[in-house]
């Protein structure tokens, strides 16, 4: 009876595991596809490094005081932001509003031509080819189904780490290239020690954060569902039952003879 149930319990525990995974596989794909609407990159003020050149500037004090207390004032916002749609279509980012304390310093009124739009990043494009295809092998057999959506999501997810890195770097050359446009014009030149990307912290920002939990979560979870549809089983040792058929099993062949009389 108790081997009964164990074998029972071993047949049922693939089955679990395999439609576990089939249900969360799509769900985790879909959260990793919604991430595109969140964050990718931030870019802020490296605020002690432009301190330290606008107190090396010429001016007065009330002048020094006002780009200390703006720059102190946007430290901890990011100036842009760009979500992951705005990545994989090309598309202009969020600009913070500047606090008052910078109406003054700023220079000039921005336009679109003064954002840092980095153009279409084709790495994303295939990153949510890849994930419209993890959901689409909802349809497949088991375990194409697993193995289809488990290569999909990670490749998915070395192509977001990639292109994380790729658009860290055209951020920082787009702003290069807009503060060497306009650095005849500003009082306030970037071109120092270390050049312009010392002056900004380019960042991963939580949607890059949350779609690579997501597409690794899937990962496992297919892997899971692939390694229960194939049949694998934990090596066990078989348990010994107590009756007479298995009293008979374990007797020794050939038995045993009476001793002479």
């Amino acid at each position: 009876m108790r081997a009964n149930s164990v074998g029972e319990s071993e047949k049922r525990m693939p089955d679990t595991v395999q439609k576990a995974s089939r249900g969360a596989s799509p769900v985790l794909l879909v959260l990793a596809a919604l991430c595109f609407l969140l964050p990718f990159v931030g870019v802020s003020c490296n605020s002690s490094a432009l301190q330290g050149l606008a107190g090396s500037l010429p001016g007065g004090s009330a002048s020094n005081a006002q780009s200390a207390a703006c720059l102190s004032a946007i430290s901890s916002t990011d100036l842009y932001t760009y979500s992951g749609v705005n990545l994989a279509t090309g598309s202009a980012p969020s600009t913070a509003t500047l606090p008052q304390s910078c109406s003054t310093t700023a220079a000039g009124t921005q336009n679109s031509s003064d954002t840092p739009t980095v153009g279409v990043q084709p790495l994303l494009i295939l990153v949510l080819a890849l994930i419209v295809l993890g959901i689409a092998a909802t349809v497949l057999r088991s375990p194409l189904r697993y193995a289809t959506a488990l290569a999909a999501a990670l490749a998915a997810a070395i192509l977001v780490v990639v292109s994380n890195s790729t658009a860290h770097n055209a951020v920082s050359e787009k702003i290069t290239e807009l503060a060497n446009r306009s650095s005849g014009s500003s009082s306030l030149g970037l071109q120092g020690v270390g050049g312009v990307g010392s002056f900004f912290n380019i960042h991963a920002a939580i949607g890059f954060t949350l779609i690579l939990i997501a597409l690794l979560l899937a990962v496992v979870v297919n892997a899971a569902g692939l390694i229960a549809g194939s049949g694998l089983r934990m090596a066990h040792a078989p348990l010994t039952a107590v009756g007479p058929a298995h009293a008979a099993e374990q007797q020794p062949w050939p038995p045993p003879q009476p001793p002479a009389v």
